[in-house]
């Protein structure tokens, strides 16, 4: 992996204005002469009502493989025209956001979002099934809850990365892990990411930069992008950090939040 890398996010704005459409008398039989028949106004359709807002979603797997990323995946239609906002209340530490995709205002529907987290349990939660608590909001106040239990939590054989941490030291990211890929090539490829809003527009938004390519065990990175891609001249950091593991043998991903 080389260069920025983006997240999988896509977020469409598009506005439409609908001009209401004039309703129009209805003549009767008479053709529309004097003295013809009927002459009544045709009754206007009812006004189409909002749905409410809808929220649903659940953990991929039915249990979670210590080492083994877990994902959830969410959806949130709108009760309006807006991109619901998705919010973590509670769950597991490290348990973060991996992609999203809100959109604002579609042509001939209501707004939605769509949403993905993941968690890299570690062997310390082995026999737990800890659950997370998810919102989603719209700009009316509407607002929705889904609960996903993850796991429980089954013991594996250590994968590639196992044990991956992510702490703030100053301004730096320093990320340690361990690997049961000895005796490969293995390279370990690293990803931070960061919160912020999609250009133009105030939808929130997640991007995500290529730090460091290494066969190391350890990484030391940037805690903060050098340009804030939505928000120029806005200071953020790394809220996540993502590393992929590839080799002759060895492949697999964890994740951690930074801590």
């Amino acid at each position: 992996m080389t260069g920025t890398v983006k997240a999988l996010v896509c977020a469409s704005v598009c506005f439409t204005l609908m001009l209401p459409l004039s309703s129009f008398a209805q003549k009767g039989s008479g053709g529309g002469g004097t003295g013809g028949g009927g002459g009544g106004t045709a009754t206007p359709p009812p006004a189409p009502q909002n749905p409410p807002l809808q929220f649903t979603g659940g953990s991929t797997s039915l249990t979670v493989g210590s080492d083994q990323p877990a994902h959830v995946q969410l959806t949130a239609l709108s009760d309006g025209r807006d991109a619901p906002v998705i919010t973590k209340v509670a769950g597991p530490d490290g348990l973060i956001l991996f992609n999203t995709a809100p959109v604002d205002h579609p042509h001939g529907t209501n707004g939605y979002t769509t949403a993905e987290y993941a968690w890299t349990p570690s062997r310390a939660d082995i026999g737990t099934a800890p659950v997370a608590v998810f919102t989603a909001t719209t700009l009316s106040g509407a607002r929705a809850t889904v609960t996903v239990t993850l796991g429980p939590v089954v013991d594996v054989p250590p994968g590639a990365i196992s044990g991956l941490t992510a702490t703030l030291v100053g301004d730096r990211i320093q990320a340690n892990w361990s690997s049961n890929a000895t005796g490969t090539s293995a390279t370990f490829s690293m990803s931070g990411c960061y919160h912020t809003l999609l250009p133009g527009t105030n939808l929130p938004y997640l991007f995500c930069d290529h730090l460091d390519s290494t066969t190391a065990l350890q990484s030391n990175v940037p805690a903060s992008p050098t340009v804030n891609v939505g928000q120029p001249g806005v200071p953020v950091n790394y809220y996540g950090i993502f590393v992929g593991a590839s080799g002759t043998v060895a492949q697999g991903t964890a994740t951690a939040n930074v801590q």
